[in-house]
């Protein structure tokens, strides 16, 4: 089995709805939520020019810390080229308001 719902190409939305549902029962936090780095939900999400979103604080460590270079890509990096990631601190808001449970995860 390819893991996707046979109903899927007849139904996405009930697919997508129902898929949310499981992982609010399985208390399950979305990957693309969470920071590269610390790997916890992000709170304040920026992008790299070259498209990567971290959570700041432990971007900037890097930077800090390692060197100034995105640690997925190894681009040369510098602090003054974040971003912040507006869309994904509304996605972000939105899943916690809908599971106040992951506020501790």
């Amino acid at each position: 089995s390819s893991g996707i719902n046979a109903e899927w190409p007849l139904r996405p939305g009930n697919y997508l709805f129902s898929e949310l549902d499981d992982r609010r029962r399985r208390r399950e936090v979305p990957d693309y939520l969470c920071g590269k780095i610390s790997f916890e939900i992000m709170k304040e999400p920026v992008i790299t020019p070259s498209g990567v979103t971290y959570e700041r604080s432990d971007l900037e460590e890097h930077l800090q810390r390692v060197g100034h270079f995105d640690p997925l890509t190894r681009v040369p990096l510098k602090r003054e080229k974040l971003t912040p990631n507006l869309a994904m601190r509304e996605v972000i808001e939105h899943f916690l308001e809908n599971n106040p449970w992951a506020e501790y995860y």
